[in-house]
């Protein structure tokens, strides 16, 4: 009985040790470095400063496709307990760092408080902090590289909240920064950086709505589209690209038109489910499609490539 009960407390105290080294964010996890690998239901996709691509899964894959490189790597296998919505990154070209936007899985099952997560990871998939956000699940992020502050979009409170990367580690508290009148869920964020003018999607309504980051008033500039899962700013073009999950496109609206109207970006390409949408600096628009289990580069000449 003894031996029984000595048994049963190593295997306990083994199953504690194996639960902690996976509560951060799947840190225990070890990286998988294979090319040309199997994409996986891919949730979101960022163009890093440097034209490093890396795509977001829905299981918590995490992949990076090096700026000349043929095939993308996986460096992250799973976020461990935590369940990602969304990923933007940061960085200057030399030191790069993406960031994921997540929350606490067990808790959303169990109807108890929602715990969100912003993780930071490297480009090799090592996480280098984290901030713990209980009661808020943020389903849109975005970042101000001139100003380090991280704008995200609270889905239940119709608010964007920002944040600021800079503070001391502890000191970080998102801020409510506007409120989004007439929204009903809101979901993706992208920035125009020349007018200071910060976009997001509503998920239930299928619109678009404008926030003027010097007044914090918000309009609507979109309707009428299906789920606009993703968002990004091109700055180059002056568009902002729309990943519609339910219409199964791409849009590019001119925002600056006087009446806002959304084109198909491209009629040869054939989505399925696209979540995730980003645009490098040579224009060209990259798509994470859910369901095709790919992520689709478009170059600005109308030709694509699929991974």
């Amino acid at each position: 009985m003894v031996k029984t009960v000595a048994s049963f407390v190593i295997f306990a105290l083994s199953l504690f040790v194996s639960v902690l080294a996976n509560t951060r964010t799947g840190t225990a996890q070890t990286r998988t470095d294979k090319f040309d690998l199997k994409i996986q239901a891919p949730i979101a996709v960022e163009v890093l400063p440097s034209g490093t691509v890396a795509v977001l899964e829905s299981k918590g894959g995490l992949s990076v496709l090096p700026q000349g490189g043929t095939g993308f790597v996986r460096v992250k296998e799973t976020m461990g307990f935590y369940t990602p919505i969304d990923m933007t990154s940061r960085g200057d070209g030399g030191h790069e760092t993406i960031l994921v936007s997540m929350y606490w899985a067990a808790a959303a099952q169990t109807s108890q408080m929602l715990s969100g997560i912003i993780a930071e990871y490297d480009v090799h998939g090592t996480q280098l902090r984290d901030w713990h956000f209980p009661g808020h699940v943020f389903r849109g992020i975005t970042v101000d590289p001139s100003t380090q502050i991280m704008y995200l979009t609270d889905g239940t409170s119709l608010g964007i909240y920002k944040l600021d990367l800079n503070a001391a580690p502890g000191k970080a508290q998102p801020v409510p920064f506007a409120h989004v009148a007439g929204a009903s869920l809101l979901g993706p964020i992208a920035r125009d950086a020349s007018s200071k003018t910060i976009f997001v999607g509503d998920l239930e309504q299928g619109s678009i709505y404008s926030v003027n980051e010097s007044d914090h008033t918000s309009k609507q500039v979109l309707s009428s589209l299906g789920v606009p899962a993703g968002l990004a700013f091109d700055n180059i073009g002056h568009r902002l690209l729309i990943a519609d999950a339910t219409k199964k496109c791409v849009w590019q609206v001119d925002v600056n038109a006087r009446r806002p109207v959304p084109v198909q970006l491209s009629r040869v390409l054939q989505l399925r489910e696209p979540r995730g949408v980003s645009v490098s600096g040579e224009a060209k628009v990259w798509v994470a499609d859910f369901q095709l289990d790919k992520v689709i580069v478009l170059s600005p000449n109308g030709t694509f490539r699929s991974y």
